[in-house]
């Protein structure tokens, strides 16, 4: 028989997509997790369609509102209309010669007039109105459930996708070894390994590799001596480079230690003067820790030669960069004649973060979770907190950052370990609270920035930026002090807003700090007063209508008062009228401003006092 000719198939270029090996039991696991998600969101499907039909409900009872107020508007806010239709439709004569209404009211029976029926109708209303608000509490009870379930399967289903991309980092080491045996040349270097069965992300690993096999060769070719300098040095001929692998805090803490010279400080310092990096005077008055993060800078390296394998005119910024893209921290710690060693900590997982959100210099910023050693509370003026027998250093978030000075009674602190191991307290006005978030990071040059790590974006759409806590304090040694913007910002008395409602309160407020003024809030009039007893303000801006003590009041009393009569007051209100305006000037008020409050005006207002 004549052999058929299948049509030839396609050319395919090898791919660079990388793969993971899975077991069937975490597909199986992840299938489950599926289904269970899906039957979640039919259930709030169902919810949601609930909702609308009480929505449904509630706009029938607006319209039926409308409908008696329309009417019992037009009986009697509108007379000549009212007087049209008793003349146009008299009231029927009984037989007994009275209206039915006339005798209705000799007999002192309940009179069923127009306010009556509104009355009643009203009282219907408000039944049917409790009847549905109740439901609505059930459904909202009801969904809550839902979610706390959909959440704890969205926690479930991602430790199980990030568990799916795990392998053993005892892998990389098996390419370690063949590494170390290329390049060790005349040395002999023994390997230790630790942790080979912790897990770690592959993509995290494929990211990673460069920068471990750079630690690697740097440590075998400049760290590790010849035999005969190791017997010179009293030492054992052959080198040993241990590698360690710990999960710590949610993270994972890769370490890199060698037994060899150790990094010679004053070499790097005089490298750093060479390369017109720093000053001489800089580096002669460097600590030694200081001194050590000399070797992150660009194009920084002590190395006489530079060979192929280690060093290639390129310094260790291109491993501290690799490692901050990764969203990780690199610290180094070395003893001259006794060894380095290098210490990074990167997350687990590279997709959902765990941060911690909290506010500062009235800025929302996050810290990530596997950085965090514990969170304390500290009062106001305290310089150090104890943690674990030790103390502790305080540093502030907003000077780190140069936002706007506040001042709080008390601050929050998340205690955090800086690269040298100490442990350093950053200290920020609130704490909001722990979320899981997806983390991305920041384009350039936005990227170069060593105490950000990246950004994500809140529920209300507002950015956040995620912050490196050991970019932040070597901040502390970088940047200039601003001792003088903080002793003037501290001089600066706080502004007395006064509303009687909660959600002015909250707004105005909100401006306020955005312009760098601190808020006391007060609810009237009389509240306003006793704090004005009380302590200094810079000035007041307040509301006309409020209980106990008016606007109005509250200028004829500040007035009236010697040691208040000169503060600066604005009037806030929805009043716009000419003869409010009047009275208030009249009053002694310096601004009159209409609701909803100008920030444009407000600040016009500061400024001019």
């Amino acid at each position: 028989p004549t052999p058929t000719h299948a049509p030839p198939l396609p050319q395919t270029r090898p791919s660079n997509t990388t793969s993971v090996r899975v077991s069937l039991e975490r597909l199986d696991a992840l299938l489950n997790l599926a289904g269970e998600t899906l039957v979640a969101r039919s259930r709030l499907e169902l919810l949601a369609q609930r909702f609308e039909e009480m929505d449904q409900l509630l706009e029938m009872a607006r319209q039926r509102l409308v409908r008696t107020t329309s009417d019992f508007e037009a009986r009697y806010l509108n007379p000549r209309l009212s007087l049209a239709q008793e003349t146009q439709a008299p009231q029927p004569q009984s037989t007994l010669g009275k209206t039915v209404q006339e005798l209705f009211t000799e007999l002192e029976f309940d009179r069923y007039d127009d306010l009556n029926i509104l009355a009643r109708s009203i009282q219907e209303m408000t039944s049917d109105l409790a009847e549905v608000r109740n439901s609505l509490s059930e459904q909202i009870k009801a969904f809550r459930q839902e979610t706390e379930t959909f959440a704890k399967l969205s926690q479930e289903l991602r430790n199980e996708v990030g568990r799916a991309r795990l392998i053993p980092i005892g892998r990389f080491y098996q390419r370690l070894t063949r590494q170390v045996q290329q390049i060790a040349g005349e040395k002999q270097v023994q390997l230790l390994f630790q942790g080979e069965q912790v897990e770690i992300d592959s993509v995290l690993l494929d990211g990673l590799s460069e920068a471990l096999l750079h630690l690697i060769n740097n440590a075998v070719i400049h760290g590790i001596e010849s035999p005969t300098e190791r017997l010179a040095a009293g030492k054992t001929p052959k080198g040993t480079l241990t590698i360690r692998t710990q999960p710590q805090r949610g993270a994972l803490v890769l370490e890199i230690s060698d037994d060899g010279r150790g990094i010679d400080l004053e070499a790097v310092k005089q490298k750093a003067v060479e390369k017109g990096l720093r000053t001489q005077a800089q580096v002669e008055n460097m600590r030694p820790e200081e001194a050590l993060e000399l070797i992150f800078l660009p194009g920084l390296s002590t190395a006489p030669v530079v060979s192929d394998v280690a060093g290639r005119g390129v310094g260790m910024d291109v491993v501290a960069t690799t490692i901050r893209r990764l969203r990780g921290d690199l610290s180094v710690e070395t003893h001259s004649g006794l060894g380095t060693t290098f210490r990074l900590r990167i997350p687990q997982s590279l997709v959902v973060s765990d941060i911690l959100l909290l506010q500062t210099g009235g800025q929302t910023l996050a810290l990530p979770r596997e950085s965090l050693v514990t969170l304390l509370t500290a009062p106001a003026g305290q310089d150090e907190v104890a943690y674990e027998g030790k103390a502790v250093p305080i540093k502030h978030l907003n000077e780190l950052l140069r936002l706007s000075p506040a001042e709080s009674e008390e601050y929050a602190l998340a205690v955090v370990e800086s690269r040298g191991g100490n442990l350093v307290a950053l200290a920020a006005e609130r704490f909001i609270g722990l979320q899981q978030a997806l983390v991305k990071p920041l384009p350039g040059p936005l990227s170069e920035l060593p105490h950000l790590i990246g950004a994500t974006v809140s529920p209300t759409g507002q950015v956040i930026l995620v912050l490196s806590p050991s970019g932040l304090l070597s901040l502390n040694t970088t940047l200039p002090t601003q001792t003088p913007i903080k002793a003037s910002a501290s001089r600066r008395l706080p502004v007395l807003l006064v509303d009687d409602s909660l959600s002015v309160r909250k707004v105005v407020a909100q401006m306020l700090r955005k312009a760098g003024h601190q808020v006391v809030t007060a609810a009237d009039g009389q509240e306003a007063l006793e704090l004005l007893e009380q302590q200094p303000f810079q000035a007041v801006v307040t509301d006309l209508e409020m209980p106990r003590m008016s606007g109005f009041e509250l200028l004829e009393e500040v007035r009236r008062r010697p040691n208040l009569a000169h503060l600066p007051i604005a009037v806030l209100t929805t009043r716009a009228s000419t003869k409010h305006r009047d009275l208030a000037v009249e009053l002694g008020a310096n601004a009159y401003l209409t609701k909803p409050a100008d920030e444009v005006e407000l600040g016009r207002f500061l400024q001019e006092i």
